[in-house]
């Protein structure tokens, strides 16, 4: 590896210029970049809200990847991705058992890992802080609206730390 087998050419754009490559690019085949820093927020508390969205039928993941569901189906099956689908569908359709759907989900997300489709650069949440913030008087989720830490409604200050 090294300078002889990898080339980066870092090219600095516009942010006009970048968003029409990448978010606000029209199709997967107009999104031109090899790497991409991503970031989101779950919707609900469930490993679906995280994984579905790598999904080879209509995850909005695909796009980011610049592939089409219907037109890039031998670059899907070569990248693995219908295995992964298939993995998804088993535990999507596991809806009695939750701690047997979790088990699903983390063999998905297995395979996400093993076969690096995507790759973890930072997790938030853990940090300490201080805060003049009243302790349980404001909304908090670890998933949705209420854990972006922008929602005020019912939250008290404390005149000291």
């Amino acid at each position: 590896m090294g300078a002889d087998n990898i080339v980066i050419d870092v090219q600095q754009l516009s942010t006009d210029d970048f968003n029409n490559v990448a978010f606000l690019a029209p199709t997967a085949a107009d999104r031109d970049y090899d790497l991409n820093f991503d970031g989101w927020v779950g919707d609900y508390q469930d490993p679906s809200t995280y994984l579905n969205p790598f999904n080879a039928e209509d995850g909005f993941y695909l796009k980011i990847f610049g592939l089409d569901a219907k037109e890039d189906k031998e670059k899907i099956t070569s990248l693995g991705l219908d295995t992964y689908t298939n993995i998804l569908k088993d535990a999507d359709s596991e809806n009695k058992d939750v701690a047997k759907r979790y088990e699903k989900y983390a063999e998905a997300q297995a395979w996400m890992i093993d076969n690096s489709l995507i790759m973890s650069a930072m997790s938030s949440g853990g940090t300490a802080s201080v805060t003049k913030v009243t302790p349980f008087t404001r909304g908090y989720s670890l998933a949705g609206i209420k854990g972006d830490g922008n929602n005020y409604k019912y939250m008290k200050l404390q005149k000291t730390l």
